[in-house]
């Protein structure tokens, strides 16, 4: 039986000869003398009894023993080494240290240096290599984010002497080094002579389990579910799968049930799986009511039991949509008239102003306020179409803040836009709403005397303003001509605010209003008054309109385009046919031969110009900008090109 006396004669005797035990043999021999001399000297010892008279737990020496070692971590570190040359000596059995031998020797260091992530755990319960199993290894403390007194204290110890905090979390920190002693581990089979000593158990440890972001278990399907997922579109599957683990946090299933559609759509445990809150979902609120949307509509084409009604839509609503995205906006609609018992109504019902504006006066919190915006405007839309009376209650609330006098819609501006959202007419405004908007003193002083004015305009009668209901007869007038009166806000209110009827209107008015506009609102004043000039052809339209076509509006911001002769335009349209252009490019010709005409007018004299010819070789030369130059060259040499070669 060999003592620590002998192991110390045998590496001397060796380390004499030139072939040491160990490398560092006088480290060695000087942990040998230390623990021979914590026993009473190294002859005290047996080589087989080594471990178990000197445990791995520093505290277990009695006291007179500790003395004689530094610290636990010399006694820990010389320990190991000890027994690491005992194995190797075949005095000791360690499957462990032959392991590490073998790792040594496949000369695979990343191995060995990550091998006591696992090692060190089996080490402490007395588990050999081969009787490593896959429950064992995610059981551990590690793997479960719990840490051991030890743990937390060597944390500490190295934050002080570092003077900050590791980056890592502990736990995050001790479960990597779990998994990445559990991945050498597994590469172990991969190296033939470990794989047949018999060191190693009968399979590799199965991948680890995974966790939400609560660090709790992350559960898989049950089969039914499983089911409904794959049969899913891989775009709409997501949202199940949460609100399956939720679920199961919250203990209103078990990992082992098997629930079907008709199970999970249930009233009362729909009402339990929306009211989870964030502690066992995982999730915000709002991330929450997207989960359990999309499960819902995985789940639905598979129930057998009818659902509620607020699950689809009714033939007459379905029937309404044009498109996908008309759906959500519609389905909104329909829970708002299911929430007011109002299931049995038309178009022309909803589209009332006092009930569209209360419909949509309260935006439920699972909605942003732009998609509520968004599914408020499309629904209106939608009714409008399908209306046979009522018109679109936004348009009765912009045309009632248009039809005020003109001081007092510069007087009520600061509110206009927040009551015309909120579909408010001026009368349907009261001081506490006002009050309730913002406005500095003197400006909600102002609104509110302003609003006291109109209310008693109102309550006297007030005679209507002439103006605006002759242009009301005529938006009458022209729709019974089944002719859209779209755009015509765009000339009445204008002239409504001038005090003028339709019959009024001159080109000198409609100059001056064009000359106050920019370039976007001059263009669709001038649309506008084109149509209302196409109107006088009608015989029933001619007497309450003006006399004369207004025509073009010439441009007073700047000098101003001069209409060519007839004769030129005529010209311009035959070249530009002749060549088969587009309609844009004939617009743009016909521009271009405007802006020569007015730029030779104003600036050659004593030259007669009777053809186009004549007008764009004139206009090569005028002081034109240079797209215009390179459009008028283009247009003569189309011009040049028709005449031929002479």
């Amino acid at each position: 039986m060999n003592t620590l006396s002998d192991i110390i004669v045998l590496g001397n005797a060796a380390a004499d000869a030139g072939e040491p035990l160990v490398d560092n043999w006088p480290q060695m021999r000087g942990a040998l003398l230390m623990f021979g001399r914590a026993a009473g000297g190294p002859d005290q010892v047996t080589a087989s009894s080594f471990e178990s008279r000197f445990p791995a737990d520093f505290k277990a020496l009695c006291a007179e023993e500790r003395a004689l070692i530094p610290n636990s971590r010399v006694y820990t570190t010389a320990r190991t080494h000890i027994a690491r040359l005992l194995a190797a000596l075949g005095e000791i059995s360690n499957p462990w240290e032959e392991l590490r031998m073998m790792i040594r020797r496949a000369n695979h260091p990343e191995i060995e240096r990550c091998l006591p992530g696992l090692a060190t755990p089996a080490k402490a319960v007395g588990l050999a290599p081969a009787q490593i199993t896959t429950d064992w290894v995610w059981s551990l403390d590690g793997e479960r984010g719990v840490l051991s007194e030890e743990q937390l204290q060597r944390r500490f110890d190295r934050e002080r002497r570092h003077g900050k905090a590791p980056k890592a979390k502990l736990a995050c920190s001790v479960r990597q080094r779990l998994r990445q002693g559990v991945s050498v581990f597994n590469r172990l089979f991969q190296i033939p002579e470990i794989a047949a000593s018999g060191l190693l158990p009968p399979e590799p440890i199965a991948a680890p389990p995974v966790y939400d972001r609560q660090g709790r278990l992350k559960l898989d399907l049950p089969s039914i579910l499983t089911h409904y997922h794959a049969a899913a579109p891989e775009t709409r599957r997501d949202g199940l799968p949460q609100v399956w683990q939720a679920m199961c946090n919250a203990g209103i299933y078990m990992p082992t049930d098997n629930p079907t559609a008709d199970d999970m759509l249930a009233p009362d445990m729909w009402t339990r799986i929306t009211q989870l809150q964030p502690c066992d979902t995982g999730v915000t609120n709002a991330s929450w009511r997207q989960y359990i949307s999309r499960a819902r509509q995985l789940l639905l084409p598979h129930v057998t039991h009818p659902v509620s009604a607020s699950d689809t839509l009714p033939q007459w609503l379905d029937r309404m949509t044009l498109k996908t995205t008309d759906r959500m906006p519609l389905f909104q609609l329909w829970w708002l008239l299911i929430d007011r018992d109002m299931t049995d109504v038309t178009p022309d019902d909803i589209l009332d102003l006092a009930t569209w504006r209360e419909l949509w006066s309260q935006m439920p919190s699972r909605l942003k306020p732009r998609t509520w915006t968004i599914y408020e405007r499309r629904a209106r839309a939608l009714m409008s179409r399908h209306a046979t009376v009522q018109i679109d209650p936004y348009r009765i609330v912009t045309r009632a803040w248009a039809d005020l006098p003109k001081n007092a819609k510069a007087a009520l501006d600061p509110i206009r836009k927040t009551a015309e959202r909120a579909l408010l007419r001026p009368l349907d405004l009261s001081p506490e709403w006002v009050a309730q908007q913002g406005l500095h003193s003197a400006q909600e002083m102002e609104v509110t005397d302003t609003l006291r004015e109109v209310f008693l305009s109102a309550a006297l009668g007030r005679r209507p303003d002439p103006a605006a209901v002759a242009w009301e007869a005529l938006r009458t007038a022209i729709r019974g001509q089944g002719i859209s009166t779209i755009g015509l806000a765009k000339v009445s209110s204008l002239a409504i605010d001038d005090s003028k009827a339709p019959v009024d209107l001159t080109l000198e008015w409609a100059t001056k209003k064009a000359a106050q506009m920019d370039q976007k609102k001059r263009a669709e004043f001038t649309i506008h008054l084109r149509k209302l000039d196409s109107l006088l052809s009608i015989s029933d339209l001619a007497p309450i309109l003006y006399a004369e076509p207004i025509g073009a509006v010439p441009d007073l911001r700047k000098r101003g385009k001069i209409e060519p002769p007839e004769k030129i335009m005529r010209e311009t349209d035959a070249v530009t046919a002749a060549h088969r252009l587009q309609p844009s490019t004939c617009r743009e010709a016909r521009a271009t031969v405007r802006k020569a005409w007015t730029e030779v007018a104003n600036t050659v004299i004593d030259v007669k110009i009777d053809t186009l010819e004549e007008l764009l070789s004139v206009a090569v030369t005028a002081k034109l900008d240079q797209p215009t130059h390179r459009k008028v060259a283009r247009l003569l040499k189309n011009m040049t090109s028709m005449q031929g070669p002479a």
